[in-house]
């Protein structure tokens, strides 16, 4: 499945993953299990887009807001 994401989004959840060690695929599957969330301020976001493909079972809605809530937990 693509789901494009704010490019700043996608930098968060990279660095996120380097410093749990864990590939981005594995982070990815990681953030869905869990209801961990990192807290962080909203950030603003220069209009760029991020394209990613993923290997999940939902709708990009969904996906969308799944990130959301494990950035910002909102």
């Amino acid at each position: 499945m693509k789901v494009k994401i704010p490019q700043e989004w996608y930098e968060i959840l990279l660095k996120a993953s380097e410093q749990k060690r864990m590939k981005f695929s594995q982070f990815v599957d990681y953030m869905f299990r869990t209801e961990e969330c990192l807290n962080l301020p909203e950030v603003p976001t220069s209009g760029r887009i991020r394209s990613l493909t993923l290997s999940v079972d939902i709708d990009e809605k969904e996906l969308v807001r799944k990130i959301h809530k494990f950035l910002f937990c909102s």
